[in-house]
């Protein structure tokens, strides 16, 4: 999977410098703006969706988002 990304140019490896047996892995600029191109087109397919949503939907998944808010917090409170 690597390898696949690192021939698009996506990303690159570099050697660890506290591990000789490791390599990092980071994005590359064409990595970035290849990840931001991807994330817009998932917004819109999500803004197309949610707009078929009706009333009721809708409510439930504002009531959905408030609990996983509430349970990032208390798991952001845990790691700290």
């Amino acid at each position: 999977m690597v390898n696949r990304l690192q021939d698009r140019g996506w990303v690159q490896r570099t050697a660890d410098p506290n591990d000789g047996r490791a390599v990092l892995v980071s994005l590359t600029v064409a990595g970035a703006d290849a990840l931001g191109a991807l994330r817009a087109e998932y917004r819109a397919m999500l803004q197309q969706e949610m707009a078929l949503l009706d009333d009721g939907q809708v409510d439930t998944l504002a009531g959905a988002v408030q609990i996983l808010d509430q349970l990032i917090e208390r798991l952001g409170r845990r790691g700290a």
